[in-house]
């Protein structure tokens, strides 16, 4: 069970989606991933604010304060499914998990943020204090814009490059 989120189509884009598929798939892709990639930059950095931070004693053994905080990631992802001719770049803004101990120092720290999912969902015994999902749907108007302005500075930049003309 996925509980991601997909923008899969922006309306109002359909010029512009035109224009891309006019472009080489190399200078395509280029700017379609700087296009998209701040905007999961914006969601990551967010989403760290409101997660929340752990300020009182840890057992031995346990993640140190600030651990979900860092552990929140941007990574882009390849879907298996889709076809190498479809323009499509997927990021995903998730918490790193998996790592049992990493060397900090002469210290061996505890730095696996395995809890991320109950802090999120909450569980049987705590409540959930959800960061992830607020954050997206705070964000998603102020990340469409950052997609738009980036989309429509690659088709411009890759225009130059291709030599072709775009109207204003």
């Amino acid at each position: 069970m996925t509980d991601g989120v997909q923008i899969q189509f922006v309306r109002g884009l359909n010029e512009m989606a035109l224009a891309f598929k006019k472009l080489p798939r190399t200078l395509a892709g280029k700017h379609l991933a700087h296009a998209v990639l701040p905007a999961a930059q914006l969601i990551r950095d967010d989403a760290r604010i409101r997660a929340p931070y752990y300020h009182g004693k840890v057992q031995e053994g346990h993640p140190p304060p600030g651990t979900l905080h860092r552990a929140l990631i941007v990574k882009r992802a390849t879907e298996p499914g889709v076809e190498v001719t479809t323009l499509q770049v997927t990021y995903i803004v998730t918490v790193r998990h998996g790592r049992k101990e990493q060397s900090v120092g002469k210290k061996h720290q505890n730095l696996d943020a395995y809890y991320w999912w109950w802090v999120e969902k909450g569980t049987a015994k705590m409540r959930a204090t959800p960061y992830l999902r607020p954050t997206f749907e705070a964000d998603k108007a102020e990340c469409l814009e950052l997609i738009k302005a980036g989309l429509a500075e690659g088709v411009r930049q890759a225009a130059d490059e291709c030599h072709w003309w775009i109207p204003t």
